[in-house]
């Protein structure tokens, strides 16, 4: 009723570019455009009803002189929002995109961790059980990484001690 009563002079009519964002955002880009080519319509339709004197507004000013500037709102709002929500679909691929990517690469990274637990487990039976002493040295700099059980008996250290030291560090060399 206020809309018929006041015409194109209805302050709620600015509240429409705020709606068909709200409503391409919510419903779709479709749906967004086709509520602010309603409201455009409508605007247009209420200055024609207005000028020929259908609708009594009394309002000083012309109905196409109040209608432009609320069609041209009207217009700006609406590429406004097909770009702004080109950009949000934009980013929101982006998005599911990235996500898609991180799934595979944690994926990948769970297969490589559960490929080196089980090296390690097969490491450690073969060199548990082994009989003869075994090390395990960093090339770099000759520290222990690893030692099994039959090498403490035979040089007479505990792992705890050999690991992270050097053969050098322990005297290892030295005669005894």
């Amino acid at each position: 009723q206020a809309v018929l009563r006041n015409g194109v002079a209805q302050p709620a009519l600015y509240a429409l570019p705020a709606l068909y964002l709200l409503a391409g955002w919510v419903l779709g880009m479709r749906q967004g455009v086709a509520l602010a080519i309603l409201s455009i319509l409508a605007v247009l339709g209420l200055a024609s009803l207005e000028t020929r004197a259908w609708l009594d507004t009394r309002v000083p000013m012309s109905a196409w002189a109040q209608a432009m500037p609320i069609v041209l709102v009207l217009l700006a709002s609406l590429a406004a929002m097909v770009f702004i929500l080109k950009q949000h679909w934009r980013e929101v691929l982006q998005t599911e995109q990235l996500n898609e990517s991180l799934e595979g690469t944690v994926a990948q990274l769970r297969t490589g961790e559960e490929a080196l637990q089980r090296s390690e487990q097969r490491f450690h039976k073969i060199t548990a059980s082994n009989p003869l002493p075994v090390a395990v040295n960093r090339l770099s700099d000759g520290r222990y990484l690893y030692v099994n059980e039959a090498w403490c008996r035979t040089f007479g250290w505990q792992a705890e001690q050999a690991i992270g030291q050097t053969s050098h560090a322990l005297n290892f060399w030295q005669d005894r």
